[in-house]
């Protein structure tokens, strides 16, 4: 008798596991198979959203790094250009998955599809990263000027963009080792496309687990209230430096016109971040409503695909928000966009008069003009 309780049990079991296999029959968790169909029109539409992110974020870091200007050598325009490389990282990302998933139809296994994908949340975690180092530079320079130079030298800055870099990869370390990654609970199919139908697996990205994904938003949710909180310290300090200047008779003008324009970087700054958080924080209030939702309700891939648009968007904002609200930058941005430079025209200093022209002035002339 009990020997055929234990056959039937066994008997159960397996009927089980060939009901979860779905109606593709046998699958293999070693298995190498395609991450997704091929769709032409996704195709286009990602390579042209990657070729409209890498071609602005490209001039402002030529801007930055080969202009002469004095104004790009402080540490603030240092961080812009080091947020505008995160940036082009996501559109080389896009490109390179497209070429992967899409166009040379390569087959892998569920854990290295999931190392893939990781790869493409290091620009969100650096750009996140490069939000807090901008937010506490500005504060740093505005609120704690006369320290500031001895604490933002080069070294100090190199050192901060380092850490910033090595702690956007981390995540892709327990991604490899098989933490927060479906990479066991994954299988693929016989028609050859990855399964990841596993309770702790995310419905809108099913490489990953739900507690990995929650992991990210509270992440992200953490970091934009310390940023909030640094523009609140920030902007209190413009407010009461503003105070002490207008109160001076002598000297104001040039402290005014400096603290101005120091405010109106910040708040060109404070701009990213609130486009940042618009643009990221429908995605990650997904991450939690996949993550209470019941096994039986799954939200499913397609949202997540919309709602991926506007992340990739928001490295595309970046450099448009520079443009519009730093006038020098945009002037400079313009001609870098294009193949070939215009060289010959004249390059504008502080005072907005060619140097060219100055050079061919007499000296009686150009002191005038000064």
């Amino acid at each position: 008798m009990d020997e055929m309780i234990a056959t039937a049990l066994a008997s159960r079991q397996t009927d089980n596991f060939t009901e979860g296999a779905g109606m593709d029959g046998n699958r293999s968790t070693s298995a190498e198979c395609t991450i997704r169909k091929f769709d032409a029109t996704s195709l286009v539409i990602q390579i042209l959203l990657a070729i409209v992110i890498l071609v602005p974020n490209v001039a402002v870091v030529k801007v930055i790094i080969t202009s002469k200007r004095r104004r790009y050598q402080r540490s603030a325009y240092t961080f812009i250009a080091s947020l505008s490389i995160a940036d082009m990282f996501a559109g080389l990302y896009v490109i390179i998955s497209v070429f992967i998933a899409d166009v040379g139809g390569f087959r892998m296994t569920p854990l290295l599809w999931s190392v893939m994908y990781i790869c493409g949340s290091i620009p969100f975690y650096s750009s996140v990263l490069h939000l807090v180092v901008i937010a506490i530079d500005r504060l740093l320079y505005i609120g704690y000027y006369a320290r500031y130079n001895s604490l933002m030298n080069r070294k100090s800055v190199i050192s901060v963009l380092s850490i910033c870099w090595g702690l956007s990869l981390m995540p892709a370390i327990p991604i490899a080792m098989g933490f927060g990654a479906c990479g066991d609970l994954c299988t693929c199919t016989d028609s050859g496309l990855l399964l990841c139908s596993d309770f702790q697996c995310s419905s809108i990205f099913p490489v990953f687990t739900k507690s990995m994904l929650l992991g990210n938003a509270f992440l992200f949710f953490v970091v934009m209230i310390l940023i909030t909180i640094l523009y609140y310290l920030l902007f209190r300090k413009v407010r009461e430096r503003s105070n002490k200047v207008y109160a001076k008779s002598s000297s104001a003008t040039k402290q005014a016109s400096r603290l101005k324009r120091e405010s109106k970087l910040a708040r060109t700054l404070a701009i990213v971040v609130a486009v940042s958080l618009a643009f990221w924080g429908p995605l990650m209030i997904t991450y939690v409503v996949d993550y209470c939702l019941p096994y039986e309700q799954r939200i499913g891939e397609t949202v997540a695909n919309i709602l991926s648009i506007p992340n990739l968007l928001n490295s595309v904002s970046n450099p448009i928000i520079y443009a519009v609200r730093m006038k020098h930058l945009r002037q400079e941005m313009i001609p870098a966009c294009c193949r070939k430079t215009t060289h010959n025209s004249p390059r504008m200093d502080s005072t907005d008069i060619p140097l060219s022209t100055i050079r061919t002035l007499p000296r009686d002339e150009i002191s005038s003009t000064m």
